[in-house]
């Protein structure tokens, strides 16, 4: 397992190579103004790090596009549409799952879509909930006007458009009590895909993503990110602004 240290030297490492390790944020389930949100807005924008917050459309409340107004390090992105599982019982749960019809889910994406436009810096980047079921609907994104998609883990070669850029590094052990996973697990994640990317046993070009969820951190996830952003700052760290990480 990985700790401070090692995410030390393998930026120092990028740096002698002449190379600027590049990461990026998305944090789920935003939807309407929680405490918890503002709490997070106020650490990337206390520490300039830009943040892509999933939203999920049909909750969608008018509290969320006032306070992105007064958040331009903020961008939104659109979150299935009702982050509701659709799967079968005893699969893992997905909103958009082989037995729903093209019809269906075309409907609800489409709608969501709508429902998101007029969010201040809105993206048409889709990101499914619970990160499953991109293989399902990645086929007509493009038709109803997505550029990008996101999920977990390292992509595949990138073929056709959309374009996808994942997140590598999850705060949260769903598992085990939905508290932190753990310093050491997080950075076990974190340096692994850097290390992963610099020996381009992993796509290079894929910035490392670092993905949270606001409604269900502990004080352990909220000390850990204060603390990883203090010191990629000091490391020649660039987070990247989801309108880089997407570009139209």
């Amino acid at each position: 397992m990985s700790s401070w240290s090692d995410l030390e030297r393998e930026l120092g490492i990028w740096r002698s190579s002449g190379r600027t390790a590049t990461l990026w944020w998305r944090d789920d389930d935003a939807s309407r103004d929680t405490r918890a949100l503002r709490h997070l807005l106020a650490i990337g924008a206390e520490q300039a790090i830009p943040i892509a917050l999933a939203v999920v459309p049909a909750p969608l409340g008018p509290s969320l596009a006032k306070l992105l107004d007064a958040a331009p390090h903020a961008v939104s992105l659109q979150h299935g549409y009702s982050h509701a599982d659709h799967a079968p019982a005893g699969e893992r749960k997905a909103e958009f799952a082989p037995v729903r019809t093209e019809s269906a889910m075309r409907a609800d994406i489409t709608r969501g879509l709508e429902r998101l436009r007029d969010l201040p810096r809105f993206l048409p980047v889709f990101v499914p909930p619970w990160n499953r079921g991109l293989d399902v609907v990645r086929s007509f994104l493009g038709e109803i006007g997505f550029r990008g998609v996101s999920a977990f883990g390292p992509r595949a070669a990138q073929t056709a458009p959309p374009t996808q850029v994942n997140t590598h590094v999850d705060v949260i052990d769903w598992r085990h009590g939905r508290g932190f996973v753990g310093e050491r697990r997080a950075l076990d994640a974190l340096v692994g895909h850097l290390r992963a990317r610099r020996l381009e046993t992993a796509d290079a070009d894929e910035p490392t993503g670092l993905l949270t969820h606001h409604l269900d951190h502990d004080q352990g996830c909220w000390d850990f990110l204060d603390r990883l952003f203090l010191q990629t700052s000091r490391a020649g760290v660039r987070w990247m602004d989801a309108r880089e990480v997407f570009p139209a």
